[in-house]
């Protein structure tokens, strides 16, 4: 446990003493607990100093948390990470019952095969095909109602087949995003903005693919 904290101090350019150490104790208590993460739980795993409502001012408090992964990573990366990096992406859905917490919706789940209950998000990692560990950079949360009406979805046939009578050429280059669209390219572009290709002393001899 001591030396999962010391890695911490790698952040510590980004955060104040005092978050840093209620961080610590925090990822102390989640790696300690059993049974579902909460806050309720968090509180209940960390030692004298930190309350209920002092996990709740915490996660409240605007971070930097793709800096915060970006600075971990770093730290682990060396001259000898040579090969081809990859930024990929994907959607996360873990499930969540009740009511009131945001974000809440029904999506669907590649594990269950079906819909359920639950938080979704976007993920970005960095990953490196030689040796196939992901690194996540970024992560925001989809927010359903904003994005279900301009989620991808299949393409639906109708009518006859072929081009409509009467249709004119469009100019392909103008292309107007949608909000799920623009959501993962502001994912996509916060990634690249890290330093994670312009770093020189981690990105010479490599080359990387979007």
């Amino acid at each position: 446990m001591p030396e999962i904290i010391a890695i911490l101090e790698v952040i510590s350019p980004s955060l104040s003493t005092k978050r840093l150490k209620r961080l610590a104790l925090i990822v102390e208590s989640v790696l300690s607990m059993t049974g579902r993460v909460t806050m309720l739980s968090i509180s209940r795993w960390t030692e004298k100093g930190v309350s209920y409502r002092t996990v709740q001012r915490f996660f409240k408090e605007q971070h930097q948390w793709a800096e915060l992964r970006w600075l971990l990573i770093k730290s682990h990366l060396s001259e000898t990470c040579l090969g081809t990096w990859v930024l990929i992406g994907d959607e996360v859905v873990i499930t969540k019952s009740g009511k009131k917490t945001y974000g809440l919706g029904r999506f669907f789940s590649s594990i269950q095969n079906q819909a359920v209950p639950g938080l979704c998000f976007i993920n970005i990692s960095l990953l490196p095909v030689e040796s196939r560990q992901s690194y996540p950079l970024v992560a925001e949360q989809l927010i359903k109602k904003k994005a279900q009406k301009t989620a991808p979805k299949a393409v639906k046939k109708r009518g006859k087949p072929g081009r409509p009578k009467g249709s004119k050429n469009k100019n392909r280059t103008e292309v107007t995003l949608s909000a799920f669209q623009m959501q993962l390219q502001m994912c996509i572009r916060q990634g690249l903005g890290l330093g994670t290709w312009a770093d020189r002393r981690y990105t010479q001899n490599r080359s990387f693919w979007v």
